[in-house]
């Protein structure tokens, strides 16, 4: 179809849709980077060390921050996100060190990842011997 200014259109109505359209699946395009929840779980594991270390429980935590006490217990389980500003007001509530704690947290998270690594080069992750020593 032609509009009055020359420019030429498709008409992409219902009636436009043929069976190869709906047969087709759609494509899964390339995403940016998912954390999935084993990721959160380490970040929670991590937040409920340093509070036990600080000798604090999830009762004593939650009334610190204004929150219930199922907010603590969900994220230290992993079945809730942490963002940045809530890591922050955590650490300080229980009177830690959020460069400390991030840091574990990195180092929790970065361990699965040079395991892989190690493994799809064909080496040994440093730290697990596969075979004994030649003597």
């Amino acid at each position: 179809m032609v509009h009055r200014l020359g420019i030429e259109s498709a008409n992409i109505g219902f009636f436009n849709i043929g069976k190869p359209d709906l047969i087709e699946k759609p494509r899964a395009e390339k995403r940016g980077v998912w954390i999935g929840p084993e990721k959160h779980k380490i970040v929670g594991k991590r937040l409920e060390t340093a509070r036990k270390k600080a000798g604090v429980t999830q009762v004593e935590l939650a009334k610190r921050l204004g929150k219930p006490q199922s907010f603590v217990s969900s994220y230290e389980s992993g079945q809730r996100r942490v963002d940045l500003l809530e890591f922050a007001s955590i650490v300080r509530a229980i009177g830690g060190d959020a460069g400390a704690v991030a840091e574990e947290i990195f180092g929790a998270l970065e361990t699965p990842r040079r395991q892989n690594a190690a493994a799809s080069l064909g080496r040994t992750p440093v730290g697990h011997m596969s075979r004994k020593p030649r003597v």
